[in-house]
């Protein structure tokens, strides 16, 4: 963490990116506290490349909740699951408009952490280091601010970690391939 610190003391110039993504709280706002935020900089001497950290937990239940994140293993309709975790993130941006923005390939590597509950106490819990290929398009609607729009793509890919849990029924599967179409929503300071 000093490092990063001494490094952005020494640029001379970099910029500030705060996001977050709707459809995070679409699915965790009715059932509890949610946070969601990713904050990323972008550095003078490599303004292309953006660097980020991201955070997020929120209770997610129902048929959404079954569709975008629970594991298929989880298909009783009463099960909800907590879903929390870190990660950090790296965007290589090509064709900006206006020096920023653009096609963003790139990298997240995450810790997620589940807890699986059926409307009471946690019946089991899961963690998973996943890998996040993305690709999405970071627009600025307006040259002369700093509010932007970044649609992305990508696949979280579940490598290390909880496999499986015990549940009543039995054994179950934690892990799930997730596929992740959104839209963040963001300001550049």
């Amino acid at each position: 963490m000093n490092a990063f610190v001494a490094l952005m003391l020494l640029a001379p110039s970099w910029n500030l990116s705060v996001e977050t993504d709707p459809a995070f709280w679409v699915g965790t706002a009715s059932h509890g506290a949610a946070v969601d935020v990713n904050v990323d900089i972008t550095l003078a001497v490599v303004p292309r490349l953006r660097f980020g950290a991201l955070a997020w937990s929120g209770r997610w239940q129902g048929a959404f909740a079954r569709a975008a994140v629970l594991p298929a293993s989880f298909r009783e309709a009463d099960w909800a699951v907590r879903w929390s975790g870190a990660g950090l993130e790296a965007q290589y941006q090509l064709w900006p408009r206006h020096g920023r923005g653009g096609l963003s390939p790139g990298l997240r590597a995450q810790w997620n952490h589940f807890d699986f509950d059926r409307g009471g106490p946690r019946l089991a819990q899961a963690d998973h280091f996943v890998l996040t290929p993305q690709v999405g398009y970071q627009w600025f609607p307006f040259s002369d601010r700093g509010v932007y729009l970044l649609p992305w793509v990508g696949v979280q890919l579940p490598l290390l970690g909880t496999r499986y849990v015990e549940t009543t029924e039995g054994q179950r599967d934690t892990r799930k391939i997730l596929p992740v179409a959104t839209v963040h929503v963001g300001w550049t300071f």
